[in-house]
Order: C-alpha cells, then sequence, then structure tokens
C-alpha cells in the first residue's frame, strides 16, 4: 500500500469510529511529490500537511482559513514564524552535509528539491468544524508518523 493509501485508510477507519467517515467530497489527499510546487492556497478549506524526507517524516501540520500563510509559504523560510520546518533544519547540523545552511539562505530551494510533501484538503463549509477535523487529522497523522520536528 502506498503511502497516500494508508493516509486514506487511517482517516476512514478513525472517523468512522469516531461517527462518521469524511465523505470524498469533503476531502482530497494530494501528493506534491518530490521534488515538489508550494500550494497556492487553501482554496477557502483547511488542510494537513506533511514534509517527508527519504520517508522519514520531519514536519505535520495544520492550517484553517485564516493561516494561509502558514499553509503556502512561511514553512519555506526560517524567519517567518518561531516554529518552521526551515528552521528546525538550519538549526540542524546533520542536515548541513545535504545541502542545507545554517543562514537558511538556500533551505527553501532545498526542501523543494528534496521533501516529498503530501497535503490533506479539507473542505468544509463551518470554520468552526473544520478546526476539529484538522486537529483530529493532525493529530492522528502525528501519532502514527512521529515527525522529527515539532514544537
Amino acid at each position: 500500500m502506498n503511502i497516500v493509501d494508508e493516509i486514506d485508510e487511517i482517516i476512514k477507519s478513525i472517523t468512522e469510529i469516531l461517527g462518521g467517515p469524511l465523505k470524498r467530497s469533503e476531502i482530497k489527499i494530494v501528493d506534491r511529490g518530490c521534488p515538489h510546487n508550494p500550494p497556492k492556497s487553501l482554496d477557502g478549506g483547511a488542510a494537513v500537511y506533511m514534509y517527508i524526507y527519504s520517508g522519514t517524516f520531519l514536519k505535520v501540520g495544520k492550517a484553517n482559513k485564516k493561516s494561509n500563510p502558514r499553509f503556502t509559504s512561511q514553512h519555506y523560510r526560517p524567519k517567518a514564524a518561531v516554529s518552521t520546518l526551515a528552521k528546525f533544519l538550519c538549526n540542524d547540523e546533520k542536515w548541513y552535509k545535504l545541502g542545507v545552511n545554517k543562514d537558511g539562505s538556500k533551505v527553501r530551494e532545498w526542501m523543494l528539491n528534496n521533501l516529498q510533501r503530501i497535503d490533506i484538503m479539507i473542505k468544509c463549509d463551518d470554520d468552526e468544524e473544520s478546526k476539529w477535523i484538522t486537529t483530529l487529522i493532525e493529530g492522528i497523522m502525528q501519532y502514527k508518523f512521529r515527525p522529527k520536528y515539532e514544537g
């Protein structure tokens, strides 16, 4: 089973146990691949996003309607927010030998070329409901894949 099918199966199983599975019209899993292009917007919905390096999950996060920059661009810039993936990579010497530099000047390009990104897009008209759904799915994905950088 590939990773997208595994994620889909996990979401179906857990949401069914908790009151009914999300409908296909409410959820779409987008594997942006590696290399990848960052998404342009949340398209009015919400999302859970994952960054993966050679099968290792680095970051799992969520974005709701009011956090579009978090979803589209902040994780690629080390100084954009307190806990961006770019910042974690620049502060971890492990990545220097793979091409990440400490000053962060090339980290965005490195991330786009070396990380797989998977987005779980959630269509939900109710902003409050989307927060519950993204929180649930983010937690499930963090529990399952134990990403290296959370915080």
